[in-house]
């Protein structure tokens, strides 16, 4: 017997005349939020621990408690509901906010446009029916300059990275999915301008598709902690997934850094000349045995980073 069917738009709002609901449900099509029908009608107003808004226009009757200077106090979903879930109204897994804070807002705006091999990796963490829907995946902004490093990601569980737990000191009612892979990139900018924007696409490239990858593989592939975090310390102390990337063998990598090379390529970005390093500018008149004559273009840039993340070293050392 039917019960209820519904055809909804992105954020939630339900087509006219292509829904039926003979029960007393009360949970709707956006995050599985409540509805709170005597508001604005069937379907038109959800409600969660830290917002109610209106499904017709995605906004949000209360200010976001998640401060974002580039985003109206006001909108939902990053204005991007088809991408974007936010289950209990905080934030959209805290994506958006540790790429504002980071400063990474273009480099993020551009492999989600360029690269279908990284869009498609955030999508099997976050939409329902990815593979990996079942892992928790958060962003974060922090200062890495104690770790020398332009991001880091770590399995974690209530913010701990696995390899610092004692698994036999875990609680009884511990579950695989209370643990979190925890993606890091770093705040504290030594870089400017285009140079910046280089710098930030591939560490995101790096931690999701080399790292985050890896990990969520592992995850899956183990049925208890015990197993988990016995592979997870083996693929830390053989640096086993730099291993790969200096091999040639990082596949969603090497996929992703080729997408977002093309889509530059193609768009024929240009670089700014006065934003970009001397030592940068040494190494493409390097390249081009001589002078760097003409416009800098975008694509070039792209290729000395990821060229020097392969080799293992970081294009710009930390001060």
């Amino acid at each position: 017997m039917l019960v209820s069917y519904w055809n909804y738009y992105p954020g939630g709002m339900i087509m006219p005349g292509r829904s039926f609901n003979e029960s007393e449900y009360r949970y709707g099509a956006a995050n599985g939020q409540e509805k709170v029908d005597e508001i604005s009608g069937s379907g038109n107003h959800y409600t969660a621990e830290y917002w109610e808004y209106d499904s017709r226009t995605l906004r949000r009757w209360n200010i976001d408690p998640v401060v974002k200077e580039h985003e109206s106090p006001y909108a939902t979903f990053a204005n991007n509901p088809i991408w974007f879930s936010d289950p209990n109204g905080a934030d959209t897994s805290g994506y958006d906010n540790a790429i504002n804070e980071s400063g990474s807002s273009r480099a993020s705006r551009d492999l989600i446009n360029g690269s279908s091999t990284y869009l498609n990796l955030l999508n099997e963490f976050a939409k329902d029916g990815g593979k990996y829907k079942s892992i928790n995946l958060s962003f974060q902004a922090r200062d890495l300059t104690n770790d020398e490093a332009d991001g880091k990601t770590q399995i974690t569980y209530n913010g701990k990275d696995l390899q610092d737990i004692d698994v036999e000191s875990l609680p009884a009612n511990f579950k695989m999915t209370d643990l979190e892979i925890s993606l890091s990139i770093d705040k504290g900018i030594l870089l400017k301008g285009d140079e910046s924007t280089a710098n930030k696409t591939v560490t995101l490239v790096h931690e999701l598709t080399l790292h985050a990858n890896s990990f969520a593989k592992m995850i899956k592939g183990n049925e208890n902690v015990q197993g988990l975090k016995k592979d997870y310390m083996s693929l830390l102390n053989n640096d086993s997934d730099h291993e790969t990337l200096k091999q040639g063998k990082a596949t969603l990598y090497n996929a992703s850094s080729v997408e977002i090379m093309s889509y530059h390529k193609k768009r024929g970005t240009r670089a700014h000349r006065t934003s970009i390093s001397n030592e940068t500018l040494n190494e493409l008149a390097t390249r081009q045995n001589g002078e760097v004559k003409g416009t800098l273009r975008m694509f070039e840039l792209l290729d000395i980073f990821f060229e020097s993340d392969k080799k293992g070293s970081n294009h710009i050392k930390k001060e």
